[in-house]
Order: structure tokens, then C-alpha cells, then sequence
């Protein structure tokens, strides 16, 4: 990648996943999980930011990563987000973080739906958990269809 005219390389490892858990991070949810959905959302910042952190060397800001993405061309690009995925993916230890993330999603997914099975819940706890499993439901489906369409 070049950035102001000098080659970088890009290297996405153990060390770009710290780095992005602080960086990226937002008030209620850790950097590596915003970049993911950020990728599933097809966020162009989330671009900047899996490119930024994934920089070796000198640190360099949005604005040049941005630029030099710009100048690239990826932003023009059919699916820039897949792309990067899956050379995020490539590491065998960001792709066990990825694969945990899902797991996760399906344990909190599964959780939700056995206390809605369960009887001994008044009425409006009930509908009340109702209304959270269905969206929790729809947002579980939506990210687990996107991540297998980045996937692809």
C-alpha cells in the first residue's frame, strides 16, 4: 500500500488485533468486534481502520490511510469490505477471535430462547423478552448471513 509515497506494509496478526481492540474501540463494545461489523455493515470507516492498524512501522493517521485508500481506488471497488476480511482472516488467530465472536453471538441467541421457553415467567416478562429475542434474533441472522457472505 502506498501512503504518501512511500510503501507500507500491511500485516493483520496478533498485534493488529490489540492495537484495534483500543483504537477502535467505542463506549460499549471493544475495537476488533466494531471493525468486524463494521465490515459487515459495509462502514468505510471500518476500512480505514482495519487498514490503519494493519500498517507496520510509523504511525499514520485517518486522513493519510483515507487518502491513500481514495488514491488506490478501493473504495471503488466491487466488495473493498470481503477483501479485507479475508486477508484479516488469514491469521489463524484472528480467525479464532472471529469464529469465538460467533460462538458467542449463538450462545447469547440460544440463551435468550430457552428463558422464553421456560413457563415460569409472568406475562410481561415474558413479552417483554419476546420483543428482545426477536430482535435479537433478526440482528443474530443478519450477522451470521453477512459474515458468510464476507466469507465467501
Amino acid at each position: 500500500m502506498l501512503i504518501k509515497g512511500t510503501e507500507v506494509e500491511l500485516k493483520f496478526n496478533h498485534r493488529f488485533y490489540k492495537n484495534i481492540v483500543k483504537g477502535y474501540k467505542s463506549k460499549d463494545t471493544d475495537g476488533f468486534s466494531n471493525f468486524i461489523n463494521g465490515l459487515i455493515q459495509k462502514d468505510p470507516d471500518a476500512l480505514i481502520a482495519g487498514y490503519k492498524f494493519g500498517l507496520i512501522g510509523k504511525k499514520i493517521t485517518d486522513d493519510e490511510v483515507a487518502d491513500a485508500l481514495e488514491d488506490s481506488g478501493i473504495f471503488d471497488k466491487d466488495n473493498p469490505y470481503k477483501d479485507l476480511y479475508k486477508k484479516v482472516v488469514k491469521s489463524g488467530f484472528l480467525k479464532a477471535k472471529i469464529q469465538l465472536m460467533k460462538k458467542n453471538a449463538e450462545e447469547d441467541y440460544q440463551t435468550i430462547k430457552e428463558l422464553l421457553n421456560k413457563a415460569s415467567l409472568k406475562k410481561d416478562e415474558k413479552e417483554a423478552l419476546e420483543n428482545q429475542f426477536k430482535m435479537t434474533e433478526q440482528q443474530y441472522l443478519k450477522q451470521k448471513k453477512a459474515m458468510e457472505e464476507l466469507a465467501k
